[in-house]
């Protein structure tokens, strides 16, 4: 940590999809907000430069040998008159890019995002995430809700999905999990 109690340089190991270790090496402006993120993640070094509110302009992937393992990814930030973020375009060179666009109640508080892939996520005016819709994240249509207590904690979620398959005419699986913060099922 450096004197005003911002994290430099941090070190561990993520077990989430498989056993990796990483280092994470962080800069500050003058008034505490990142403005670089570097990134070791196994043999690839992962760097993320922000602008002056702390949201993301440019990211580089390299890899042991300073070579580029994909292409940089460039932001462009839009945010309105309350200097709220409402639109952000990440591209590349190659002019692939994506979307994603924000809307704030009268308080500044977040309350929806939508990306250009389709998927949507809904806030309370806490910023806890209530309901989202993801397309593209598990493969086909889902739907999660989330509920929390007074403290901020997720109570449980539950969880949706709709696989429509057509197999010699029609069928429709449909699934409905909800989740206590333990993991047991509702």
């Amino acid at each position: 940590y450096n004197v005003q109690g911002n994290c430099i340089h941090e070190k561990g190991i993520n077990f989430l999809e498989h056993l990796f270790e990483y280092e994470h090496w962080y800069e500050y402006d003058e008034q505490g907000k990142i403005i670089t993120l570097r990134s070791k993640i196994e043999y690839w070094f992962v760097t993320v430069e922000y602008d002056s509110k702390g949201n993301p302009i440019n990211r580089y992937v390299k890899d042991a040998y300073g070579e580029d393992v994909s292409e940089p990814l460039h932001y462009i930030n839009e945010y309105d008159e309350k200097d709220n973020l409402i639109h952000i375009k990440g591209f590349y060179y190659s002019n692939d890019y994506y979307e994603i666009w924000y809307e704030y109640d009268e308080n500044c508080n977040r309350i929806y995002e939508k990306h250009s892939n389709g998927n949507e996520k809904w806030y309370d005016i806490y910023g806890n995430v209530i309901h989202e819709k993801n397309v593209v994240k598990f493969k086909i249509p889902t739907e999660l809700w989330y509920e929390y207590n007074e403290q901020g904690d997720c109570i449980y979620t539950k969880y949706v999905s709709e696989l429509k398959t057509i197999f010699e005419g029609r069928y429709i699986y449909w699934y409905e999990y909800t989740y206590y913060p333990d993991g047991t099922v509702k």
